[in-house]
């Protein structure tokens, strides 16, 4: 914190002494345009620039730049929270550090970077970006981070600023404004801290490992090819670096903004700046391309791009094509897949003792998969151009994990389609099994590794019927989390979902139906078309899954067992199994109890309205 204010300080002097004439002003001196005061006068944040004036644009950069307009109360608080479940997700995570040190290498590779024996240099600095001590390689660390090069990465960088808003660092946080106590608890605070500084250290350094790497080789490129000096090249290098590899303070004012929204998008500085770095890309092939002296360098950088978009889908099809993978399975399994994972590329790793096909999702290791689902959606048999919409808005408009977990706890609904505590148990179990799913959803994921793992020791089993192994818990450790698509597993899921489409389209009528004021013959005809429509779409929707399904293996009596088994109606499952929607009536029960209910409340007259009301829609 002292070398901050210290540098920040140097960096208002050196402001002041190229601004002074230039773009700050005395009142006196102080152009039509340069109308707005830079900070009040007695402004100690601001000093020694408070005073001057400047245009409002420039006095805008200063405020986003500094993140002068802190957050206070409950909102901070609610930005600390979602920080600290995210730093939990990721930080401290496992799977997830070693997958965001997989998935930068990626960067290396699209900028046509081959020469990983600069992952030397890397290593060489690694005791000093964790320990800084006077030397070369602390030196060397400085450097690159004067030109922006290291210590300024997406997700790392977007943590550090939410807890920069929220008042806190890491660990230390102060939600429920009490004073931390002196002895051996502060002594604890202490080394907790200590401990979460190493974990984001260490999560940031996955990511500049390779951008130091990258910068490496693009040194090597711009002095080979340009012939200059390290300090002539060191300068160029270092910009390509931070537009083409993700930098966090090159994010937009719009995603700054949306990152401290708590509600929505978990991390969207990086799809941003995948974005970003994308058209960047092709930015500076294009200008290598007119450059006479880099155009020897174009073919690196076009076989990388090459790479990086084709380089999945050929795994993905050579994985497909070893273990038989049909169009129809591939497809079932996509289908039958949770939301999330439905335009994934998806690598076959083989078949467990059943047949059941195992996988693992490319997309936790791939950073460009943010322009492949998209594509992946388009090239599928589904509503493409709504699939294809919504891979793209998800990332910066899908819901965040915190404020996720929170809404399915007040619907009592998991994302899978499963309840979380049954409203009907004792009080004692409803909070149990709500404050199990709190902390599956939110506490730190290493919890969930060491969970699976001792689940796996033991031999147990999952709900779904899944016997938990060694070998998958010790991959996802590194990872890589193998997925077995079990038809069964997945339809019994699904036949959930379809009951509640069907209840879901059904309340759209009767809401209309059984409303006790007037309802015209329109707005009746309206309902029943709007819940008809519903209907259908449901139908269809399970209809395809039924016959992905099937094209798993599963035969026509084991798809009725299954529908039936999950409380599915033996006539929708006949239709299901099938593949024929019938028109839809509906009971006579229905009309039996609104009469009854309308009677009883509202009078006879109204009673026959009703009747009235179940004429039309018969008709």
């Amino acid at each position: 914190k002292l070398s901050r204010l210290v540098f920040n300080h140097k960096f208002l002097e050196d402001v002041k002494a190229k601004g002074e004439g230039a773009f700050l002003f005395t009142e006196e001196t102080a152009p039509s345009d340069a109308y707005v005061k830079l900070a009040a006068d007695q402004s100690d944040v601001m000093s020694p620039l408070n005073g001057f004036y400047v245009t409002p644009e420039l006095k805008q950069g200063f405020e986003e730049a500094n993140g002068l307009d802190s957050l206070t109360g409950v909102y901070q608080n609610l930005i600390a929270l979602n920080s600290i479940v995210k730093y939990g997700k990721t930080v401290i995570a496992p799977t997830t550090i070693a997958r965001n040190f997989m998935s930068a290498g990626f960067f290396t590779v699209a900028n046509g970077h081959f020469d990983w024996s600069k992952t030397q240099k890397s290593l060489e600095v690694a005791r000093s970006y964790f320990n800084s001590k006077e030397g070369d390689a602390t030196a060397y660390l400085r450097e690159l981070k004067r030109w922006g090069v290291v210590y300024d990465t997406p997700i790392a960088g977007e943590l550090i600023k939410a807890m920069e808003d929220s008042g806190s660092d890491a660990l230390q946080n102060d939600l429920i404004g009490m004073e931390m106590a002196k002895g051996k608890f502060a002594k604890g605070k202490a080394g907790g801290q200590k401990v979460a500084s190493f974990f984001a250290k260490f999560y940031q350094y996955g990511d500049d490992f390779w951008k130091i790497v990258g910068f490496q080789n693009e040194m090597d490129m711009l002095m080979k090819a340009k012939g200059l000096s390290y300090e002539d090249a060191a300068p160029i290098a270092a910009e390509r670096i931070r537009n083409t590899y993700p930098t966090y303070s090159l994010i937009g004012r719009a995603m700054q903004q949306l990152r401290r929204f708590p509600l929505a998008g978990t991390f969207v500085s990086f799809p941003a700046e995948i974005i970003r770095t994308s058209f960047n890309m092709f930015k500076y092939l294009k200008q290598d391309m007119a450059d006479p002296d880099m155009r020897p360098s174009v073919h690196r950088r076009l076989a990388g791009m090459a790479l990086v978009s084709g380089g999945i889908y050929a795994i993905q099809a050579a994985a497909f094509a070893a273990w038989d993978v049909s169009e129809e399975e591939e497809e079932a399994i996509r289908l039958m897949s949770p939301e999330w994972s439905r335009n994934s590329n998806i690598v076959v790793t083989g078949r467990d003792e059943k047949g059941d096909l195992e996988y693992i999702d490319l997309t936790y290791l791939d950073p460009y998969a943010y322009w492949k689902r998209p594509i992946n959606a388009l090239l599928r048999d589904q509503p493409a151009l709504v699939q294809s919409a919504q891979e793209m808005l998800t990332p910066f408009f899908g819901k965040d994990i915190s404020a996720g977990t929170v809404f399915n706890l007040m619907v009592n609904e998991k994302d899978s389609g499963g309840r979380i505590y049954n409203p009907a148990d004792t009080a004692t179990n409803i909070t149990a099994d709500m404050g199990g799913f709190l902390f599956k959803n939110l506490a730190p994921s290493v919890f969930q590794n060491l969970n699976r793992t001792m689940k796996a020791v033991n031999g147990e089993v999952s709900k779904s019927g899944k016997k938990y192994e060694v070998g998958d818990e010790a991959l996802a450790w590194v990872g890589f989390r193998t997925t077995t698509f079990d038809p069964k597993v997945s339809l019994h899921f699904k036949a959930y979902e379809f009951n509640q489409d069907k209840r879901d389209a059904t309340s759209i009528l009767t809401s209309t139906f059984r409303d006790p004021n007037d309802v015209s013959n329109g707005d009746l005809i309206n309902a029943f078309e709007r819940a008809s429509g519903a209907r259908k779409e449901g139908f269809e929707r399970m209809i395809k899954l039924v016959s992905a399904a099937r094209s798993s293996g599963l035969n026509d009596t084991q798809l009725m067992m299954v529908l039936r088994s999950n409380g599915v109606t033996k006539k929708d499952a006949r239709s299901l199994v099938k593949g024929d929607y019938k028109a839809w009536a509906m009971s006579d029960s229905t009309l039996k109890n609104t009469i009854k209910k309308s009677d009883l409340l509202f009078g006879k007259a109204k009673g026959k309205e009703f009747e009235d009301r179940w004429k039309l829609i018969q008709e």
